[in-house]
């Protein structure tokens, strides 16, 4: 009886007489077998496999032809002649050490159209069909997934060759969009500011060419805008203003004499970008809670934030004072100490130093020092006698940022220290018998002004 041998893996099929498909005793594989013949035929169909395996798919389809010449009616030799073409070998799983089918050629005809399929189908009994199908349902999977892969191969092969045109065109395009954005619409801003200037549109050419700081000369534009919007004289007296200096703004009750009306407010510089300047008051010129009630509190939800951008803002400054003052944002600066939650950011006028800021502006505790207006000793705040600055007590004054508990807010004591512990937010004594007794804590107003405006 001939011995036909397994297409997957070349081990002899085990099948009995008469049978058309038969299992392969070395790896298991079901397989379809030829019309029983001579050895010869073996011979021929033994010598096919050996050269499909070895991917001499050509070779491998003239000797099935010599087979179809002598049996037209063989569908397993027209099976071969589809493995052939499709270039059906196998490999050997590294996960399941099994032998799994591979598809070598690219194809874009699907395995069911093929005439040879259909005519193996044709010649094939209902096992042999079985078998057929269901291989070529997974050939045809493998098929489909070699297109993709040799697709995607085409595609990086264009796009490597494309490369040598493609750079040059992106770096182009790379330096152009540099020069426009560094070079050409600049430039063109510049331009239009002068104009501005030109046209003695002061305010105009101001905010344009601040938008350009950082480019050639825009400080000196700048400067030239201010003094054709103030003179030489008025520009370089502003311009002389420098952090630590003293300035008057405003106006408020602090003698507390009503009769001679409200004394004007006397800000120490902090900080200066071109003519804005950040102003926080000499003296502590009143005493407010933080919060009205007990609670949980923060700059965002606090009364002090409503008292000063509310009735301090009217009662201190005119329309024409107020509309100096920039809106700032204020950031929600986190205590270094304690994990309490700072609340949200909020746009202010007025405002007060958070913790950082108090330590960052004033380089020592003497410097934070601050004394209060008769008026605001008037309002309720108590002080000893212990901490005394230029004949007045001393006294505590509130910052923003939030203290030890969601019910404290931080301050400045009156030794000049930052207590990120904090005090009370509704301002309640409590006994500090050494230090003295404060029921209410001193407000120090922080604003921005715009003396170019």
């Amino acid at each position: 009886m001939p011995v036909f041998k397994c297409r997957m893996c070349g081990s002899a099929i085990e099948f009995n007489e008469g049978e058309t498909v038969g299992v392969c005793g070395g790896c298991g594989n079901k397989q379809t077998l030829p019309h029983p013949g001579c050895d010869k035929k073996a011979e021929l169909y033994d010598h096919a496999d050996s050269l499909r395996r070895n991917k001499e798919f050509d070779e491998a389809m003239s000797i099935c032809g010599e087979i179809l010449n002598e049996d037209r009616s063989d569908a397993e030799a027209y099976w071969q002649i589809v493995l052939c073409r499709y270039g059906v070998g196998c490999f050997e799983s590294p996960a399941t050490h099994r032998l799994v089918p591979t598809v070598d050629r690219a194809l874009s005809t699907s395995i069911f159209d093929d005439e040879d399929y259909k005519r193996a189908l044709e010649h094939a009994d209902e096992a042999q069909r079985e078998v057929y199908e269901a291989e070529a349902r997974e050939i045809e999977e493998l098929r489909k997934g070699v297109l993709k892969i040799a697709a995607k191969r085409r595609a990086a092969e264009r796009f490597r060759k494309s490369l040598p045109i493609v750079i040059p065109i992106i770096a182009a395009c790379i330096a152009f969009a540099i020069i426009l954005t560094t070079v050409i619409i600049p430039h063109g801003k510049y331009k239009a500011a002068e104009a501005l200037y030109n046209e003695g549109r002061y305010d105009e050419a101001i905010e344009a060419f601040t938008a350009l700081k950082g480019k050639r000369n825009v400080s000196d534009q700048i400067e030239k805008c201010y003094i054709g919007k103030f003179g030489k004289e008025k520009y370089d007296l502003l311009n002389s203003i420098k952090p630590g200096d003293t300035y008057t703004f405003g106006a408020y009750e602090q003698d507390n004499i009503e009769e001679n009306g409200k004394e004007p407010i006397e800000w120490i510089v902090l900080d200066k970008d071109d003519l804005k300047v950040l102003l926080i008051s000499k003296y502590a010129l009143d005493c407010q809670p933080y919060s009205m009630a007990y609670s949980a509190v923060t700059w965002e939800t606090s009364y002090l934030r409503l008292w000063l951008n509310g009735p301090f803002l009217k009662e201190a400054f005119s329309s024409g004072e107020r509309s100096l003052i920039i809106n700032t944002l204020v950031t929600a600066d986190k205590n270094p100490e304690y994990s309490t939650f700072p609340g949200e950011e909020t746009t202010d006028k007025v405002f007060l130093l958070s913790i950082k800021e108090a330590n960052e502006y004033f380089s020592t505790n003497e410097a934070r020092n601050c004394v209060a207006t008769d008026y605001a000793l008037a309002c309720g705040a108590l002080t000893g006698d212990s901490y005394i600055s230029r004949d007045r007590a001393r006294f505590w004054w509130w910052l923003r940022s939030p203290g030890y508990g969601y019910d404290l807010a931080a301050v400045v004591d009156q030794e000049g220290y930052v207590s990120n512990y904090g005090y009370y937010v509704d301002g309640s004594a409590y006994d500090f018998s050494i230090l003295g007794v404060y029921d209410i804590t001193g407000v120090r107003p922080v604003i921005w002004i715009d003396l170019g405006s």
